[in-house]
This record gives C-alpha cells, sequence and structure tokens, in this order.
C-alpha cells in the first residue's frame, strides 16, 4: 500500500513537460562571414523535463560564440543547457535551423571594415602626428656666443 500512495503523490505532485520540441527555434547564434549575421538554432532531439505542478519552467541557455561560415541546416553549432527550477542541468546539441552562405566579397570587406576601422584610424591618427612633429620646420633661435669679445 505505501508503494501505491508514493506513485500516485508523484502523479499527482509531478507532471512532464516538453520544453523544447526537436527542430523548434530556441534562439541564435552568431555567424561569421557569413551572408546572415545570425543563424537560427534549436535541439537536435526533443528536451523533456518532469517539474512539480504550477512549479518555475525550465530554463534555456545558448553556448555563446561564432560560428564560422558557411553553415548548413543540421550542422552542429553549440550546446543548450536546461536546468529546471530544482537546479538538475542538461546539456543537448544545438543545431542550425537554416543554412548561411558564406558573405561575397564586397559583404565581406565592410564586415571587416566595421571592426578594422578604429584600429585604422587610429594608427592614421597616430602616423599623422608623428609626420607632423618631424616633418615641420625648424625654429631657429640665436644663442648668445660665449666667445663673443673674447680675444685670441
Amino acid at each position: 500500500l505505501d508503494h501505491q500512495n508514493l506513485l500516485e503523490y508523484g502523479f499527482s505532485e509531478f507532471s512532464p513537460v516538453l520544453v523544447a520540441a526537436k527542430g523548434a527555434r530556441v534562439g541564435a547564434i552568431p555567424v561569421r562571414g557569413g551572408s546572415l549575421d545570425t543563424v537560427a538554432v534549436g535541439p537536435k532531439e526533443d528536451v523533456n523535463s518532469v517539474g512539480r505542478k504550477g512549479a518555475a519552467p525550465a530554463t534555456l541557455e545558448l553556448s555563446d560564440g561564432p560560428v564560422g561560415a558557411p553553415v548548413r541546416a543540421g550542422d552542429l553549432v553549440g550546446k543548450l543547457t536546461v536546468t529546471d527550477a530544482d537546479g538538475f542541468r542538461r546539456e543537448v546539441d544545438l543545431v542550425a535551423l537554416e543554412d548561411v552562405a558564406r558573405a561575397s566579397l564586397p559583404v565581406a570587406l565592410a564586415e571587416t571594415s566595421k571592426s578594422l576601422s578604429p584600429t585604422i584610424l587610429l594608427g592614421g591618427a597616430l602616423v599623422g602626428a608623428g609626420l607632423y612633429v618631424f616633418r615641420r620646420p625648424r625654429r631657429t633661435v640665436a644663442l648668445p656666443d660665449p666667445y663673443r669679445g673674447v680675444k685670441e
């Protein structure tokens, strides 16, 4: 009879929850050198959890960090960490849900110039300041001749 009460308690207090379905979008990850800035991602498999009825839902955390283009739908691109209300953690593979092609040359150059422009501007300013200081005309100052008036 004890085991029956325990089972009834478990089924009355807890319920299974589908946290994220296989292939459902759970977020986006940045893409380096791609025709798109981000790629939509989802879990490789269904993510289920068992929780107390009425408890807070599980939290999802994507592994951060850009992936390099090209990206094909179904490519493994990171990890999804699922934490339930009791602190139990589970990691699931994240897959790309769409294709992202490699950026064309003009787009790649524009993207590179965005990240390099502060460096180029600072370098140009330093070179310009150096050229100004070293190439400007020198001012000459007449110094008193210590030997003036001395006879040999």
